[in-house]
């Protein structure tokens, strides 16, 4: 019975990391139909931004009829399930702005451009091939393959003007070059300030590195400045909302991408054409410019989308087989920085923090009924010694009302970039394997360095344990992320016995919602001899702190044998059992700006002994 179980864990574990893989094998055609698709989603975002802000009628109706042009248009591109899918949800997000009757136009676009952002990257994994809903087949090319100069390593005559599929070509690379950016800055975590703030001053630099020689040459500077200022604003925040400066940063990209794609030298792009054989990928044109060569697989295009095909299809050089801006950032990174440089941040000062009340209901066994109550505050700082390296900082204090702490902690490191990697030293919270294995203070050392999969290595102690060491490669992408880890530590408890745990985990993520699974296996056993976990999750909507009326659900259940976990990361009783398997449910909802409340409902099985354990357990949480 347990053999079976464990084969259908692993049966589903491989079902979702075969989802989430399978891009890495795709035809390179069908790499530039996605790439289409997601050009297209970017043009109407650019659309809506562009419309004035002083008139309602004209943006809810225009927003109404360039939406249902939209859906019209890329409906064909999916598979036949997907398609009243696509259509609901873009339907839903139209008719969110349609029927608010006091409408803030700007807010309306952040939150369109999110939105639109999120939809993109939920259903472009499922884009057929042209080939299959018959695009290319039911509209002949205008412009001969030949005469374009598309894949012959030649033009056909070089005196003569650019034709309009080249010029809509290297116009549709530029827009799926800073989608890429807006994505990549879309899919980092919200828990990391500095990691936000580095990565965005990363990211843009290498970005305006990228598209610069692409601009007319009056247009590189003003560029090069527009992208700087917006950077700037990101990075000289002292108190900033990851959430809202996400929405603000694709805003900001889409009416950058409106001012300038109609700036594109398209003599520029036709000479590199010659020089590359064809490929036209912003990657080889840089090597024109006279910029590290880039490593990414040169691959013939495609005959350029005509004027009134579905969209003009960026280049596949671009997109090579995975269409997430992880995969490009191995690129990026060989380029060089250009633009206005990194503003220092010295003596940058920056401070926020939580208050939250929680009361808890349990039942169970013995000590496991007591109910709870208390506050807890936490403040955290960060300071800039220069633009690689600073100090954190975070005071966090428990004031118990009903069986809780009192109890006062202090976190201090110092974080730094080094060839490549981060290095952080100090006392710090470690978040590991998804808060399954621990979630608490770690005192040591931690390195983390690679790209697209990010390596990690880290050293020291945990509340609970001794010469702790980690490794783990996790790779994110916008419609799913893997992990692998392993976790060697001596326990306090047990005479300091010695413990390995090796886990293996993978989400998939959906329009609205995603599926997760993990499963653990540690070298000690518990009294029955049991060694083998896992934890089926699932998480539906988005809760932004800064965004009344904004939610999140999750579910999970569990099934962790006592040696498969260090300290987890729940409210239930689990951590208090020898091995807990049962239920795990919650919702929060944003009730104001920065004021979020809480309801989770824990229904657990001490493993070893059967005893159940369950807890209802309410918090109020403001942010500042």
């Amino acid at each position: 019975m347990r053999l079976g179980k464990k084969l259908m864990v692993l049966f589903f574990m491989l079902s979702i990391i075969g989802l989430s893989i399978e891009g890495f094998f795709i035809q390179t055609a069908h790499a530039q139909d996605k790439a289409d698709f997601a050009y297209e989603m970017a043009q109407l975002t650019s659309k809506i931004v562009a419309l004035p802000n002083n008139n309602v009628i004209k943006f809810k109706v225009t927003l109404d009829s360039e939406v249902d042009q939209t859906v019209a248009k890329l409906s064909p591109t999916l598979p036949q399930d997907q398609r009243p899918i696509f259509a609901n949800e873009m339907t839903r997000i139209k008719n969110k702005i349609y029927a608010d009757p006091k409408l803030n136009i700007e807010k309306s676009k952040a939150d369109f451009s999110y939105d639109v952002a999120q939809i993109t990257s939920a259903f472009m994994p499922k884009v057929e091939s042209r080939e299959v809903v018959g695009t290319k087949s039911s509209v002949p090319d205008k412009v001969p393959y030949s005469q374009a100069g598309a894949g012959t390593g030649k033009v056909t005559n070089e005196k003569t003007a650019p034709t309009q599929a080249t010029s809509q070509q290297a116009k549709a690379d530029f827009a799926a070059e800073m989608r890429q950016l807006a994505e990549k800055i879309g899919a980092l975590p919200n828990n990391n300030v500095i990691k936000f703030k580095v990565t965005v001053d990363s990211e843009v630099d290498q970005t305006v590195a990228n598209l610069s020689p692409t601009l007319l040459p009056d247009q590189r500077t003003a560029f090069g400045n527009d992208m700087a200022q917006i950077k700037n604003r990101i990075y000289s925040n002292p108190k900033l909302n990851i959430e809202k400066a996400k929405a603000d940063f694709s805003n900001d990209l889409a009416k950058l991408t409106t001012k300038y794609m109609d700036t594109v030298d398209v003599n520029h792009v036709n000479t590199t054409r010659q020089a590359t054989g064809g490929a036209t990928s912003l990657s080889s044109q840089t090597n024109v410019a006279g910029t590290k060569e880039s490593t990414a697989p040169q691959v013939t295009t495609k005959p350029a989308a005509p004027p009134n095909a579905y969209a003009a299809s960026p280049p596949p050089a671009r997109v090579p087989n995975t269409l997430t801006p992880d995969t490009y950032s191995g690129i990026m990174n060989d380029l060089m920085t250009v633009g206005d440089g990194k503003k220092s941040p010295i003596n940058k000062v920056k401070i926020d923090g939580n208050i939250r009340y929680h009361y808890a209901v349990n039942h169970g066994y013995q000590s496991w009924a007591q109910n709870t109550s208390g506050l807890r505050a936490r403040v955290g700082a960060e300071v800039w010694v220069n633009k690689d390296w600073r100090f954190n900082g975070m005071l966090e204090g428990e004031k118990s009302f009903l069986n809780y702490n009192n109890t006062v902690t202090f976190r201090l490191s110092t974080t730094g970039n080094i060839k490549g990697g981060t290095v952080q030293a100090g006392s710090f919270g470690y978040f590991m394997a998804d808060g399954n294995i621990y979630d608490s203070t770690f005192v040591g050392g931690r390195v983390t360095f690679g790209g697209p999969v990010k390596y990690t290595f880290a050293f020291g102690n945990t509340d609970y344990t001794t010469q702790s060491f980690i490794a783990t490669a996790r790779q994110e992408a916008l419609d799913y992320n893997l992990e692998a880890g392993v976790y060697n530590y001596k326990m306090n408890e047990d005479l300091q016995k010695q413990n390995t745990i090796v886990n293996l985990a993978g989400e998939y993520k959906f329009s609205n919602f995603s599926l997760g699974s993990m499963i653990l296996l540690a070298s000690q056993k518990d009294s029955q001899g049991n060694n083998f976990g896992y934890v089926f999750g699932l998480n539906y909507g988005q809760l932004k702190t800064w965004r009344p009326g904004t939610y999140g659900i999750f579910a999970r259940y569990y099934s962790q044998p006592r040696y498969t976990y260090i300290s987890p990361s729940m409210n239930g009783r689990g951590g208090w059992m020898q091995g807990y398997r049962g239920l795990g449910i919650g919702v929060y909802y944003t009730l104001a700006e920065n004021l979020v409340g809480g309801l989770e409902y824990y229904n657990l099985h001490e493993i070893t002994t059967g005893e159940p354990g369950s807890t209802w357990w309410g918090s109020l949480t403001a942010f500042f």
